[in-house]
């Protein structure tokens, strides 16, 4: 049953949970679709357009497709004056915008003043099968012709108005002419993203010249993303035009279909990557670059565009500035955003709500890269550009610029020409997203360390509460974990999995390569020698046999164990044979006993490896079952079933581009659209590369194959390396020729990792060489790209410049080179006769040189001396200076004692005479003063006992400030002279034993006075505390004396007693009142006093220990630099046959 079809303007649109534009946060110069369309298109397009840093907090920015040549040629007409240059741009941008309503249909907005001719030169059906199965394209197979290679006329099928109408709306949607408007709250978008490029930080990035236009569901849950790449600037585009050319889209377009992953495209190298829906050319639209090309829109599909660089823009390097561009600051709700939008959305975790995250989220992008470069090593894929910026979370192939498939074997070699330290080398590539990952590890560290920290993930506003002194707000099982928490100690325990997140890439590159490898020698089972035995070997085979890597396991599908058997030599060597002309041209018959000799010990291993899967029945060996040859047979379809007979080489890509460039005008419209024919049907072959191509095992030769097949098998050859074979052969430089002194030098350096270096060494080396035979040649354009992708025309004239220069050199150069050799000889002649003379003076040089290496011991004897005394000298003086600042340091300390202990006593005279002043309001009233004297008693024995207990702590810290004294002179003893410090030790062991008596003493005093005490209070009624003197006790008792004679008279006068009872009762009952008040701050004073001298005292003792620890140090010090210097000395008057004593 056919699936319903949809225009492009038809298909749905994602819902809006599952966009990007509604979860991550937009530009804030673009806030929103509704504000993008009604005011940013119409009032200030040029914010699309300017290269500018967005704002820290933003994701993407909204951005209106724009294919036109920059910089834009804005010039007012002739008879208009213009005051605003600045709106004038604005006005002129804004005619320019799709922004006009298409009258057939309203999801689509077309411009007015951006007429451009538009060209469709290919639509991948892989990917439209895949991708897009209700995508109705209308007629545009039937409009780009028949796959072929040998394209033969043919007549268009007449097409329906609907079908042209369909290819027509599919040709302007996908060119960036015209913009779809399917939903007001959708608009486009360019992303933005950060990352380093070549192992630097190179800041902002961003889709410089890719839009995303649309989105819509697919079948297996996800969506598809479409987004064009070359569809004009946008506000990450810095210097550039935001453009691409025919020819890299064209590479773009084959490369990703090459690599398919889907399920449903089983014939090609399931290798993940995203994909490419279609090609429309600009053939008048011109583009600078190297040359002068014409534009082309590639349109490209994936689940989403999401890179690590994406991260690294939150949480990247900051105050760095760069033409064009710089880094924000980082902001860590936006990266916080950004990671719960890809677990959700992207790689759809299974998390529960609340659980951490982001370790998962980077193992599981960690174990998506490791399986795809694994898929790159086991069929020679060379990306060339593994910046972190081209590293896709989803683990896709992403961003093909200058690309190559193995030919030759060498696991140094560098595809792009730019990369001269070879850092992108195929052999590096894993290390390379091991380095990325690491970005990635390092721009979610915080986050990571905070899910590790509370064992939960990172809810809004986490960071905050780093910066937060109110933690109340926080939850209780986190609040004193985070407020110890920093962004620093966070990234640091994150940082602490790096070597786990190694290990994880490690083992699932090497076992995804391990089953690719065995899947490529037809074989079903793991062992684990098999790295060992068959595919090292295999690959070191090829290497030093610099045969084809894919025509080498393409031919290895027809070998037979029986020919290893003794009784098939002839069959052995034809087949062996065949494997060796996988070769560069002329190395066919060098070495060959030696290289039969290789491959018959290889196909030995592999013949018995096979044998263990018969062993183990997988292939069905048996009474019952099949025959050997049956499985042998089997195993043939199974190894060309995934090692392709046709590759997406170097030079049939340059091919094709050039079938296309050539054939720009003839592809509109009425012409015989030749250049997109021949690209379709190297797009077909791409898709299916392990078809037989070329009628494969047809003896026929060349010439009786039909045209189309016969290109077919061209195509399937190794084409350009003959070439490279005849550069060889012209110049006499190649790699060979200069690797093997290049490992010589680097085996005596000690470099590590020399293999390292040996690829691009030997690259730079070659070009180097071959850099100054083209510039003898006259070739002065000559550079890096003319040995790493040479294209066959430029070749061929360089080939001829050389050829030439050989000749002439033959011709002129020869014989003026034997003359100068005829004049050398007699030159020879007289060279011995000057090195006789040479000789005898070199016996008297040697003659001299023989006495000063005779005095040499004795000089180098006293210098070293003379070293030695000038060491001892410093390093005495610098402990002079170590111990005189520590003086200082102590004297500092003993100052701020000093003053603090006159502090205390100053509050403890206050409080002493706020006692006595409040005693002398005591009244002569008999009971009020009896029970003023029992509370006052009480008070006092506290007060008392506080200032017991103060006065022994004061004189604690006394006794220490002593000790302090005595440590400083005996530290300044030291400096003057350090032999008398043992005495010293012995005072200061004194002192301490007096402060021990002293303290024994105190204790006693105290038990004594507190006794008398006690016998006071039961002998007598009132009592007055042990700290009042004798006159304070007469006073009182005296008071008590006048009271009763004011009894006597106030019984004889009672109504006067009476009044004046009165009158004293209320102004008693006032000073108590303010007596309490009194006695209360004083508590709180004496209070506060307690606890400055326990402060004070613990600190002295801090101080004490810190103190004697020093002095133990520098007694230490002392006797270790003594016994030095006895020792020196001794060893000196030796030498100098003197007698030292000791003091």
């Amino acid at each position: 049953m056919t699936s319903k079809k949809f225009t492009i303007s038809s298909l749905p649109l994602s819902p809006s949970k599952s966009l990007l534009i509604h979860r991550l946060t937009p530009d804030p110069h673009t806030p929103s679709p509704k504000v993008f369309r009604s005011n940013v298109l119409t009032n200030t397009p040029s914010i699309q357009r300017r290269a500018r840093l967005l704002s820290p907090q933003a994701h993407f920015s909204f951005v209106n497709p724009f294919p036109f040549p920059f910089p834009y040629d804005i010039e007012p007409p002739a008879d208009e004056q213009v005051t605003d240059k600045g709106a004038f741009i604005e006005t002129w941008l804004a005619a320019r915008e799709a922004v006009h309503e298409r009258e057939s249909n309203n999801k689509i907005f077309d411009p007015k003043l951006r007429e451009t001719p538009r060209v469709l030169l290919g639509i991948a059906p892989t990917a439209l099968e895949d991708c897009l199965p209700n995508l109705d394209v209308g007629d545009s197979f039937s409009h780009i012709g028949t796959p072929a290679l040998v394209p033969e006329s043919e007549e268009h099928p007449t097409s329906s108005e609907s079908a042209i109408a369909a290819r027509n709306e599919l040709i302007d949607i996908l060119s960036g002419y015209s913009v779809l408007n399917s939903s007001p709250d959708f608009a486009p978008w360019s992303l933005r993203y950060s990352g380093h490029q070549f192992g630097s930080w190179a800041g902002q990035l961003g889709d410089g010249r890719a839009i995303s236009i649309f989105v819509t569901p697919h079948s297996t849950s996800q969506h598809i993303e479409f987004q064009l790449k070359g569809a004009g600037r946008t506000p990450f585009s810095r210097t550039a035009d935001g453009l691409a050319v025919l020819r890299s889209s064209i590479r773009e377009y084959l490369c990703s279909e090459a690599l398919t992953v889907l399920p449903t495209a089983m014939s090609a190298l399931k290798i993940p990557t995203t994909r490419a829906l279609s090609l429309v050319s600009f053939p008048s639209l011109p583009v600078s670059r190297e040359r002068t090309e014409t534009a082309c829109v590639l349109t490209r599909l994936a689940p989403s565009f999401i890179r690590i660089g994406s991260f690294e823009a939150f949480n990247g390097p900051t105050n760095m500035f760069f033409f064009g561009g710089g880094q924000q600051k980082p902001d860590w709700e936006g990266l916080r955003i950004l990671g719960e939008w890809v677990r959700d959305e992207v790689l759809r975790l299974d998390v529960e709500e609340g659980k951490p995250w982001a370790w998962e989220l980077v193992q599981e992008v960690a174990r998506r890269n490791a399986k795809m470069v694994a898929g790159w090593q086991a069929y020679g894929f060379m990306h060339g550009v593994i910046n972190t910026d081209n590293v896709s979370i989803l683990g896709l192939t992403i961003d093909y610029g200058p690309y190559a498939f193995m030919d030759i074997f060498d696991p140094f070699h560098i595809c792009n020409h730019s990369d001269e330290s070879g850092r992108y080398a195929y052999k590096y590539q894993p290390n390379m997203i091991i380095y990325a990952l690491r970005a990635l590890l390092t721009s979610l560290a915080p986050l990571i360390g905070y899910e590790l920290a509370t064992g939960k993930a990172a809810p809004p506003g986490w960071a905050d509460s780093f910066s937060s002194s109110s933690p109340e707000s926080k939850e209780a099982n986190t609040e004193s974990t985070a407020s110890a928490m920093t962004l620093s100690s966070l990234t640091t325990q994150a940082l602490q999995l790096q070597t786990s997140l190694e290990a994880l890439i490690q083992s699932t590159t090497s076992l995804e390569y391990g089953n690719l490898l065995r899947s490529r020698l037809g074989l079903r089972f793991s062992s684990p020698t098999d790295e060992t035995t068959l595919f090292k070997p295999l690959l070191d085979i090829m290497e030093s046999q610099k045969l084809d890597f894919h025509g080498t396991f393409r031919a290895l599908g027809g070998f037979r164990g029986s020919l290893l058997d003794g009784e098939e030599v002839k069959q052995l060597d034809g087949f062996i044979r065949r494997l060796v002309n996988f070769c560069e041209p002329g190395e066919e018959t060098k070495d060959w006993e030696t290289k039969r000799e290789e491959w018959v010990v290889w196909l030995q291993a592999w013949k018995m490896r096979r044998e263990m899967e018969e062993e183990r029945a997988l292939w069905g060996v048996g009474e019952d079952h099949n025959s050997k040859a049956d499985v042998e047979e089997e195993m043939e379809r199974l190894m060309r079933s995934v090692n392709p007979r046709f590759v997406l080489r170097q030079w049939v890509l340059e091919e094709v581009i050039k079938k296309v460039e050539e054939d720009q005008e003839g592809s509109n419209p009425g012409g015989d659209g030749v250049g997109r024919r021949h690209l379709a049907k190297i797009l077909q072959m791409s898709t299916h590369p392990f078809d037989s191509w070329g009628a494969e095992g047809d003896a026929r030769p060349d010439e009786e194959l039909g045209l189309e097949e016969k290109e077919e098998r061209r195509f399937c050859g190794i084409g350009q390396r003959r070439i490279v074979a005849a550069r060889v052969e012209v110049t006499d430089i190649g790699q060979e020729a200069i690797r093997d002194p290049v490992q010589d030098a680097l085996s005596v350096s000690e470099i590590e990792e020399r293999d390292l270096y040996t690829g691009p060494i030997t690259q730079n080396l070659l070009v180097y060489h071959l850099n100054r035979f083209a510039l003898a040649a006259r070739v002065e354009d000559f550079n890096a790209k003319d040995v790493t992708s040479p294209e066959k025309e430029r070749t061929l004239i360089l080939l001829s410049a050389f050829i030439n220069f050989v000749k002439f050199t033959e011709q002129y150069c020869n014989p003026f080179v034997k003359d100068l050799r005829d004049r050398s000889e007699g030159m020879i002649v007289e060279r011995g006769r000057v090195s006789e003379s040479l000789a005898q003076i070199e016996q008297t040089i040697g003659a001299l040189k023989a006495k000063i290496a005779e005095d040499e011991p004795r000089c180098e004897q006293l210098r070293s001396q003379n070293s030695a005394l000038r060491a001892k000298m410093i390093a005495t003086k610098e402990f002079q200076t170590t111990a005189v600042q520590e003086v200082e340091k102590l004297k500092a300390e003993k100052n701020a004692l000093v003053k603090r202990k006159e502090t205390l006593n100053n509050e403890i005279a206050r409080i002493q005479d706020t006692m006595v002043r409040t005693r002398s309001r005591i009244v002569q009233s008999p009971e009020r003063i009896k029970r003023t004297i029992v509370v006052m008693n009480t008070t006092a024995i506290d007060d008392k006992r506080t200032l017991t207990i103060q006065e022994v702590k004061a004189r604690d810290l006394q006794t220490k400030v002593n000790a302090l004294l005595n440590i400083e002179k005996d530290v300044t003893g030291c400096i003057e002279q350090l032999h008398v410090i043992g005495k010293e030790v012995q005072t200061l062991h004194d002192a301490q034993k007096e402060l021990s008596d002293l303290r024994d003493r105190l204790d006693r005093k105290k038990i004594e006075r507190n006794e008398l005490k006690l016998r006071q209070e039961v002998g007598k009624f009132i009592s007055l505390s042990s700290s009042t003197d004798r006159n304070t006790e007469q006073r009182v008792e005296k008071q008590r004396s006048n009271a009763q004679e004011k009894l006597e008279r106030a019984q004889r006068h009672a109504e006067e007693r009476k009044q004046a009872s009165q009158r004293t009762t209320e102004r008693l009952q006032q000073e108590y009142d303010q007596m309490a008040i009194e006695r209360r701050d004083n508590d709180k004073q004496v209070e506060e006093l307690r606890g400055e001298a326990n402060e004070i005292e613990k600190k002295m003792n801090e101080q004490v220990k810190k103190g004697e620890a020093e002095l133990n140090e520098l007694l230490a010090e002392y006797w270790k630099l003594r016994h030095e210097t006895d020792v020196y000395m001794e060893t000196l008057a030796n030498k100098l046959n003197m007698k030292v004593t000791s003091d």
